[in-house]
């Protein structure tokens, strides 16, 4: 479907997760196609995003030329993702979102011409950057919109498994207000207001849930990582560079903020849970693949530590038959770590920029965040004088 224009959509539309029906849209109808930009979208948009993307205001020079196509059917599925890039190929950018596996094949359907990788996310571990690299394709994330509303979902997780919330406003729904006969310790949860939180990786969202629960809620604050201490960062929340043996050992609430890698994977074990007090409580918000989640049942249903509160998991979605799902001391909700309207917005706003800035090469704007700028257009360079088919066109 065709529109020569698109008009401004609603604060309260949302990105659907639906799959979608094939869709096409573009500023002017008498731009001729050899100078038109095809940007493949791999998700439906909501019409300010789209609006965004046809006549950017730092970007006057690119309105009419834009050709924003959205693919059709479900982008999760390697298959129909592949079969997607081959019939809209060949491609300048392409704007994605996890789930959509952008490998070696991904990369050759969308055909010589692809410039830019852009992820609506700040994770990038679907994306092959390093083949995208030596096709001098520049890859793009959002690290900086997601930050504070990540760290909101953390301490929202962190307070509703430790107070149990769950279970809570379970009984109320069956009819079950308070134990009979009564209990001392029914439904008891543990304390967060001055209890010692560990955080494992201390980057921008780890220090923004210490500052949460440093300032708000009196929290002794520990932290490890792999890259060493963090003096400037630990002085906002007073916090203190220990050992993971020590974290694991003296904390209460237990949170990994680190990113996922081969060193990082299954971090959580046995080992990792046995070191942890009976009394802690475990806050995954950042890759279900830092914890081997069958340790952490066996934790859970042992009384090796209190609770769990998952946004992430791992696969995505977890089956219904898994055995975390259910248990009465784990609370596990479908990654909505980003999931408010304003962060929804920034994120597009932010990927949009990144699209736009990687294919002119202007810095107009704002501030873009690239992986592989510098290795891309090295690599571009080369392809080109080499006599390659170069993964660029100019603009």
């Amino acid at each position: 479907m065709s529109h020569s224009a698109v008009g401004n959509g609603s604060e309260s539309e949302t990105v659907a997760a639906a799959p979608a029906q094939a869709q096409t849209f573009s500023t002017s109808a008498a731009t001729p196609s050899s100078s038109r930009l095809r940007i493949l979208v791999t998700f439906p948009l909501p019409a300010p995003s789209i609006s965004l993307l046809l006549s950017h205001p730092s970007f006057p020079d690119l309105h009419g030329r834009i050709e924003l196509v959205t693919c059709e059917g479900d982008m999760e599925v390697i298959d129909q993702f592949y079969q997607q890039l081959s019939k809209h190929a060949p491609i300048d950018g392409l704007f994605c979102r996890p789930g959509n596996r952008v490998d070696k094949e991904a990369l050759t359907r969308a055909g010589p011409q692809l410039r830019v990788i852009t992820t609506y996310s700040v994770g990038f571990e679907h994306i092959d950057v390093k083949e995208a690299s030596r096709r001098g394709i520049i890859v793009g994330n959002c690290p900086n919109t997601v930050t504070e509303t990540t760290a909101d979902t953390a301490l929202a997780i962190l307070l509703a498994a430790a107070r149990l919330i769950v279970p809570a406003h379970e009984n109320v729904v069956r009819g079950e207000w308070g134990a009979s006969p009564f209990s001392v310790y029914h439904l008891a949860g543990q304390d967060v207001y001055g209890s010692t939180v560990g955080i494992v990786g201390f980057g921008r969202i780890g220090l923004a849930v210490a500052r949460r629960l440093h300032h708000g809620f009196g929290c002794r604050i520990l932290y490890c990582s792999r890259s060493g201490p963090k003096p400037e960062a630990a002085k906002e929340v007073n916090a203190e560079y220990v050992s993971f043996d020590e974290l694991l050992s003296q904390s209460d609430f237990v949170l990994p903020q680190c990113p996922l890698n081969d060193s990082t994977r299954h971090l959580f074990n046995d080992e990792a849970f046995n070191k942890m007090k009976p009394s802690a409580v475990f806050v995954n918000t950042t890759r279900g693949g830092v914890v081997d989640q069958m340790a952490l049942y066996r934790a859970l249903t042992s009384g090796k530590i209190f609770a769990a509160g998952l946004d992430v998991t791992d696969p995505e979605p977890l089956p219904a038959t898994h055995p975390l799902v259910g248990l009465p001391n784990c609370l596990i909700v479908p990654h909505i770590g980003t999931s408010t309207m304003a962060c929804r917005h920034w994120t597009a706003e932010q990927a949009i920029l990144n699209l736009f800035q990687a294919l002119t090469g202007r810095e107009e704007g704002g501030s873009a965040y690239f992986l592989n700028k510098q290795e891309a257009l090295k690599a571009r360079t080369l392809n080109q004088n080499g006599g390659e088919t170069p993964n660029s066109k100019e603009s």
